[in-house]
C-alpha cells in the first residue's frame, strides 16, 4: 500500500515516499500528500527516500513526479530514489531534466537513508 510518512533514521527526520506497486490513482494521492508535508517545512531541509519498485512509469506517472519534484524543490535538501529497473533509470532521467533536480539512486532503504544522513550541503 502506497505511503508517505517522516521516519527517525539516526536523528534525521526522512520523507519516506513509498509507492511500490502502486497504480497511478496511488501515486496521484501520495504525492499530493508528500506536497503538503513538504510545504509544511523549512526551505531546504526535507530528505526524501522515494521507492518506486514495480511501479509502471507511464505518461501519467512521470508527469506526476515531475510535478512533485518541481513542487518540492525550495524545500528539499536532498532526495534519493530506491528500487529502479533499468526502464526506470530512462525514465527518471527524464522527471530529473525536466525538474532542474538529481536524484542519486540506491539499491536499498538503507544505502539511501545512510547517504542521506551524511548529507552536509
Amino acid at each position: 500500500m502506497a505511503s508517505v510518512q517522516f521516519i527517525d533514521v539516526e536523528g534525521k527526520k526522512i520523507l519516506s515516499i513509498d509507492i511500490a506497486n502502486a497504480e497511478l490513482e496511488e501515486i496521484v494521492g501520495v504525492t499530493k500528500e508528500a506536497k503538503i508535508l513538504i510545504a509544511k517545512e523549512p526551505l531546504k531541509s526535507v530528505l526524501t527516500i522515494t521507492n518506486v519498485s514495480g511501479i509502471r512509469i507511464g505518461f501519467g506517472a512521470i508527469k506526476v513526479l515531475k510535478d512533485l519534484a518541481v513542487s518540492n524543490k525550495p524545500y528539499v535538501k536532498a532526495g534519493a530514489v530506491i528500487g529502479l529497473s533499468s526502464l526506470q533509470r530512462i525514465e527518471l532521467d527524464i522527471i530529473m531534466k525536466f525538474s532542474g533536480r538529481t536524484f542519486p539512486t540506491f539499491n536499498t532503504f538503507k544505502e539511501a537513508s545512510d547517504w542521506l544522513v551524511n548529507q552536509n550541503a
